[in-house]
């Protein structure tokens, strides 16, 4: 009797014994050791991290004493005519994105392999668009921008022009002056496209500096001129004098 204890895929094959007396020896007809063992995985699926749109591919590799079969799923539900060592998907979407795993089985049992995590990058969408605003120089002045999809860059620009540092949700400008003054917009950028906001217009508003005329004297019932200097910044009313400026007479 031979006992094979804890047999395992190396104790497979043809077993012969042989029998030896005074007057000689005779070997046995080969006894076959076939082992009914579960797979074993020598190659686990890989994360993966692709563009929406484009197409992703998981791969198991495995070896068994008797046939293999293949079930792939997606975290944790069967997907469906999935059952080869390669599972390939075209066109992902957000919808593909998640945990996969693969049950590899033989008439012995079946093992899991471990997680391969499918990630799909989706393009940015301006979701709350930055506002325009008019402001009174020296105001402080805050602009906005949301977007939904995948993580990605944020540029602000100023009439076109990128403004260096401005690279978070939020652009503030400290103590606005006309130089400020513009159409601003917010450019967002990941690996699956760029999306530009709609464009905020800043304007800026400057009071203008007055200088009145010294005391000025008249004849009553008289039309009486006055002459008033300002800045180049001034607007002008339907009085003829700058906006935001009276004259009072006593």
């Amino acid at each position: 009797t031979l006992i094979v204890r804890t047999a395992t895929l190396a104790d497979a094959g043809a077993y012969t014994v042989v029998v030896t007396n005074a007057l000689g020896q005779t070997t046995s007809q080969a006894a076959t050791l076939t082992l009914d063992a579960k797979p074993l995985i020598t190659a686990q699926p890989q994360p993966s991290t692709v563009v929406a749109g484009a197409g992703a591919q998981f791969s198991v590799a495995a070896s068994s004493l008797t046939p293999l079969t293949y079930q792939w799923r997606k975290e944790g539900s069967p997907v469906a005519g999935a059952t080869s060592a390669v599972l390939a998907l075209s066109n992902v979407s957000a919808a593909s994105a998640g945990d996969y795993t693969v049950v590899v089985s033989n008439s012995a049992g079946s093992v899991t392999s471990a997680i391969a995590r499918l990630t799909v990058i989706t393009p940015p969408v301006i979701t709350t668009a930055p506002q325009s605003v008019t402001v009174t120089a020296g105001a402080d002045v805050t602009l906005t921008v949301a977007y939904s999809g995948s993580p990605g860059t944020i540029a602000w620009r100023r009439n076109g022009v990128v403004l260096a540092g401005a690279t978070s949700a939020s652009y503030r400008i400290v103590a606005v002056t006309k130089a400020d003054a513009g159409t601003y917009t917010a450019v967002i950028t990941n690996a699956a496209g760029k999306a530009t906001s709609t464009g905020a217009a800043l304007t800026v508003l400057t009071v203008p500096a007055v200088k009145l005329p010294p005391n000025v004297f008249g004849i009553v019932g008289r039309p009486l001129g006055l002459q008033i200097q300002t800045d180049s910044s001034a607007t002008y009313g339907a009085t003829g004098l700058p906006a935001g400026v009276t004259v009072n007479a006593t």
